[in-house]
C-alpha cells in the first residue's frame, strides 16, 4: 500500500490539498474559501478522493500551512475525521530548509514559506518567487540562499474586487482570462486588459531587471492560480502553480529523516 503525505494551503482564495507519493504530486483538490461548509467540504473531498483512486488509509503523514484563521480548525477537523490521523499547522521551527533574514522571521506565513522552501530545494537560488494569488507577492531568495526580501501589492482577482465595490457602474466579472488586446473597446475588455497588464507589465520589468536587483542568474518562478496565465505575457520564466504545496511537503519529508 502506498504512504501518501497530505499537505494543505488555506488561503484567502482557496483551500488547496495537495496528495504527493514521495516527490510525485498525484492529486490537488481546491476548494473556494469564502464558499466553506464543512459538510460540503467533506462530501467534496471525499468525492474528489474517490475520483482520482486514493483511499483514505493510504494517508499518512500531513501538514496544514493557513493564513485564514477562522477556516484553521475547521478543516483540520474535516481532515482528520476524514483520515483518522493528526494534521499539524506549519511552526517556524518546521523550517529548517532556509533562513529567513527578515525583520520579523516570525511574520513570514506559511504559504510564504513553502513557496521559498520549494523553490531553493528544486530550481536553486538566486530566485525571484512570484506568487500570483489574493495578493501578488515577490518573494526574493538571495544569492546566500536566503530569503530576504519580499514586495506585495494587489492580486488581480482583488484588484477586479476593488473596481466592483469602488466604483458602482462597474460590471462584474467571474473569470479573469488572458484579454484581446492592451486596450479595450468595451468597459468588460477594457477591466480585464487593465487588471492583466498592469500585473503582466510589472512582472516583465521585474524580468529585465532580476540580475540588477539580486544577481547573476537569477531565475523567476510563477507560482499560485495566475501563474500559467501570466506566463503568456513574460517570458523567460519558470511556471508552478503547486510551488507551495510542493513546498509544504519538503518539509514534511524533511522532518521524518
Amino acid at each position: 500500500m502506498r504512504k501518501l503525505n497530505l499537505v494543505t494551503d488555506i488561503g484567502n482564495t482557496s483551500i488547496s490539498v495537495g496528495f504527493f507519493d514521495g516527490d510525485t504530486l498525484i492529486n490537488v483538490a481546491r476548494y473556494k474559501s469564502k464558499d466553506f461548509q464543512i459538510d460540503e467540504y467533506v462530501d467534496f473531498l471525499k468525492k474528489n478522493i474517490k475520483e482520482n483512486k486514493i483511499e483514505e488509509k493510504e494517508v499518512s503523514d500531513g501538514i496544514i500551512s493557513s493564513v485564514v484563521p477562522k477556516l484553521s480548525r475547521l478543516v483540520q477537523i474535516c481532515l482528520s475525521n476524514i483520515f483518522d490521523i493528526e494534521f499539524p499547522f506549519l511552526k517556524q521551527e518546521d523550517n529548517k530548509i532556509i533562513k529567513l533574514d527578515v525583520d520579523e522571521p516570525s511574520s513570514v506565513g506559511g504559504d510564504l514559506i513553502g513557496d521559498i522552501v520549494a523553490a531553493k530545494t528544486i530550481y536553486s537560488y538566486p530566485t525571484i518567487v512570484v506568487d500570483l494569488g489574493t495578493l501578488t507577492k515577490v518573494l526574493i531568495i538571495n544569492e546566500k540562499g536566503d530569503f530576504d526580501r519580499a514586495g506585495f501589492f494587489a492580486g488581480m482577482r482583488l484588484s477586479l474586487d476593488a473596481m466592483n465595490s469602488g466604483a458602482a457602474l462597474i460590471p462584474e466579472l467571474a473569470h479573469i482570462e488572458y484579454p484581446n488586446d492592451i486596450f479595450g473597446k468595451n468597459t468588460v475588455d477594457a477591466m480585464k486588459a487593465g487588471v492583466y497588464y498592469s500585473t503582466a507589465a510589472a512582472i516583465a520589468r521585474l524580468a529585465d531587471v532580476r540580475e540588477e536587483l539580486v544577481g547573476k542568474g537569477t531565475k523567476i518562478v510563477l507560482a499560485g492560480g495566475y501563474a500559467e496565465l501570466i506566463s503568456k505575457y513574460v517570458s523567460g520564466t519558470i511556471i508552478d502553480p503547486n510551488l507551495c504545496l510542493k513546498g509544504l511537503n519538503i518539509l514534511v519529508q524533511e522532518k521524518n529523516k
